[in-house]
């Protein structure tokens, strides 16, 4: 005959049971970059990968701060870990968890500011914390004048600049220009979509001025729909 009891003991240890398997189905459909638990100094960890997925295998974790220029200009920022987006706390401090070992690379893209690129190695179940990543303000400026083949300036004309240098228009003398340019590889786009130009794609250098000098351009056919880039424009 079965103790006084033990029907209640083994509800409770089946109850248990349910409890924990619900806990580890919500854990295998949390997605990465998502806050799981606290980490030291009150900053979140966040995921790199789906902790069932790397149950049993050797991780670690990655901390670090990425930092602004000006405590005034401090903020959330989103970067990169390998192909994998994170964001900061506002205060730049980030955690990044279950990280599998081996050579990873960390990014930072911010427009007006340079881009960051910092690689680092993770040892097994190692606890890896970075130096402060420090950005700098992106200096790099970008000028050029738009005429029509008649020679005359090209007014409030619209023109971005890839990937990061934003949208602009040219003045009154059809002239435009872009500031607070990172370094790197640009193309130069008509937003306007009743012109069209020559193609115009270039690399910039740090804190580089660049004068792309005059670039023509014509109206579109009617019969062209749809937005041209300058690499698309007819010849």
């Amino acid at each position: 005959m079965p103790a006084v009891g033990s029907d209640d003991r083994r509800m409770g240890s089946a109850l248990s049971r349910i409890i924990l398997s619900l806990m580890v189905a919500a854990l295998a459909v949390w997605p990465a970059g998502c806050d799981l638990i606290g980490a030291p100094d009150g900053v979140p960890m966040q995921s790199f990968a789906n902790p069932l997925e790397v149950f049993g295998k050797d991780t670690g974790s990655l901390t670090g701060q990425i930092l602004f220029p000006s405590e005034y200009s401090q903020r959330s920022v989103l970067f990169l870990v390998d192909d994998e987006m994170f964001v900061t706390h506002p205060d730049g401090r980030f955690h990044v968890g279950w990280l599998p070992p081996g050579r990873h690379i960390l990014s930072v893209r911010v427009k007006g500011f340079e881009p960051l690129e910092r690689p680092f190695v993770l040892q097994p179940d190692g606890e890896l914390r970075i130096k402060p990543l420090n950005l700098r303000m992106a200096r790099g400026q970008v000028i050029g004048r738009l005429i029509y083949d008649d020679g005359k300036s090209a007014t409030d004309i619209r023109l971005r600049l890839n990937p990061m240098g934003g949208i602009t228009a040219t003045d009154n003398d059809g002239i435009f220009t872009f500031i607070g340019v990172n370094a790197g590889n640009h193309s130069l786009s008509v937003e306007d979509t009743r012109y069209y130009a020559v193609a115009r794609k270039f690399k910039l250098a740090p804190d580089e001025h660049r004068n792309l000098g005059l670039i023509r351009v014509a109206r579109r056919s009617r019969q062209l729909t749809g937005k041209l880039s300058l690499d698309q424009a007819p010849r």
